[in-house]
């Protein structure tokens, strides 16, 4: 038992991270239950702290073959994103920040918070049921995957939609709660509502 404790997922960056990486997730979860300017509030907050904390995972080899559960569906990813999507309105999109090529400003990108958001909660999320659920070869595959995700993307829209949030907050954007037009959407049948369930039968 000492060995399997000793081993680099019980880590104390990696506890530390499944720990914001729960907060997180709980966090979107509740979309629909925060105001908008709430909501750009509290992830001015949690990016910087997910994007330490992910920077701080260790590296682990892969055993090349084996393959990383996915817990969260094509589904589910739409739902939440389209859902966030109305939640911002027309603050979704915005121009990349940082980009790989030079072109006109007419060719410019343009990225989506909702989608950002979404990236991250998805990565998060499936590992830290994997996290829960997996025995340590399932789990450090999973940190090696989740590592790779966060050099290739989901690190880059924490950098991305931190700095678009901080600039709306900075110039006092006057976020308008009619916008929010899922508060009084019926959740009780959402995949979110299921996670959110099944996280309660946990601490029972």
């Amino acid at each position: 038992m000492s060995e399997k404790l000793d081993h680099v997922v019980y880590s104390k960056e990696v506890v530390e991270f499944v720990t914001v990486a729960k907060e997180f997730c709980i966090f979107v979860e509740s979309f629909s239950e925060i105001s908008v300017q709430d909501f750009f509030e509290k992830l001015r907050k949690f990016l910087p702290l997910i994007y330490l904390k992910g920077s701080l995972l260790p590296k682990v080899e892969s055993d090349g073959y084996s393959e990383v559960e996915r817990f969260i569906s094509e589904d589910d990813w739409n739902y939440l994103r389209e859902n966030l999507k109305e939640k911002f309105a027309q603050y979704d999109e915005y121009v990349g920040v940082f980009e790989d090529r030079t072109y006109d400003e007419d060719e410019a990108d343009v990225h989506s918070l909702s989608e950002d958001i979404t990236d991250i909660y998805n990565a998060l999320k499936d590992f830290i049921i994997c996290y829960r659920n997996g025995l340590v070869d399932v789990v450090n595959e999973a940190l090696w995957d989740l590592k790779e995700a966060f050099d290739e993307y989901w690190g880059k829209s924490s950098v991305n939609a931190l700095q678009i949030i901080h600039n709306l907050l900075l110039n006092e954007i006057v976020v308008d709660d009619l916008h929010a037009k899922n508060h009084n959407r019926d959740m009780k049948d959402s995949f979110i509502s299921r996670r959110q369930a099944e996280l309660r039968g946990e601490n029972d």
